[in-house]
């Protein structure tokens, strides 16, 4: 486990939904599949997609949802939410260590 991951979040796993009209399941909601798991927001810029560093053997794939980073403290860091689009693993050493997730940022359902 490498020293870095200096935050913590929720992982949440789609519920499985009705079909949609292109077949694929729609999911019915999220539930969270992993609590104040530790782990490393590096926010985007411009360019850049926000990133999630996370251990090798925690359990996030690509369309999970991450909830609000919070730092040790428990201060939010950013409130969120976030669908994960894709998960690799590191290379040579880093890879024993962790994995990273790109993440898309979720715009608020209006009201």
């Amino acid at each position: 486990m490498i020293g870095g991951l200096v935050h913590r979040c929720t992982v949440s796993r789609p519920l499985d939904g009705p079909v949609d009209a292109y077949g694929r399941p729609a999911p019915a909601g999220y539930a969270a599949e992993a609590r104040s798991l530790r782990c490393r927001f590096i926010a985007g810029n411009d360019r850049d997609a926000p990133r999630l560093l996370f251990p090798a053997d925690a359990d996030v794939a690509a369309g999970d949802r991450i909830g609000a980073v919070e730092d040790g403290a428990g201060r939010v860091v950013d409130a969120g939410p976030f669908a994960v689009l894709a998960v690799t693993t590191g290379s040579g050493r880093a890879q024993v260590a962790y994995r990273s997730a790109l993440l898309q940022r979720i715009a608020p359902e209006k009201a």
